[in-house]
């Protein structure tokens, strides 16, 4: 029940936040203030929609099949940790380059590719 209780409120607090952002803003005289937010936006936006939606699947899977159901929420920290560990990682310097061919001799890929086609005899129109 604890769970429960802590897991609504999360919910509803993102509920809240995504609300007032996306509801238009008037002054006294009527006048537009802002528009309000996107809420099709991409980044916190997206997330607090997905941390409500794998609350909602885990409320109710858990209410009607299992309590092992709880560990539905696993999913949140290890997407953020999918995202965030690559990020690390290239500030670290751990993420090497791909090595360069020699055999292209500083002509773009495509360049190559349409050069190779044409010892073949194709047409590098044709795709």
């Amino acid at each position: 029940m604890v769970m429960y209780t802590i897991t609504l409120g999360i919910t509803l607090l993102f509920y809240s936040i995504l609300y007032n952002s996306g509801q238009s803003r008037y002054d006294a005289s009527g006048t537009l203030i802002t528009s309000g937010d996107d809420l099709n936006a991409e980044g916190l936006t997206a997330y607090m929609f997905d941390i409500i939606y794998v609350t909602w699947a885990t409320h109710l899977t858990t209410a009607f099949i299992s309590n092992k159901f709880w560990y539905m929420y696993l999913v949140i920290p290890g997407y953020a940790g999918y995202k965030i560990l690559p990020m690390i990682l290239s500030y670290f310097g751990n993420s090497s380059p791909a090595p360069e061919s020699n055999d292209t001799e500083g002509k773009s890929k495509r360049q190559a590719k349409i050069e190779k086609r044409q010892g073949k005899g194709q047409d590098p129109c044709k795709g």
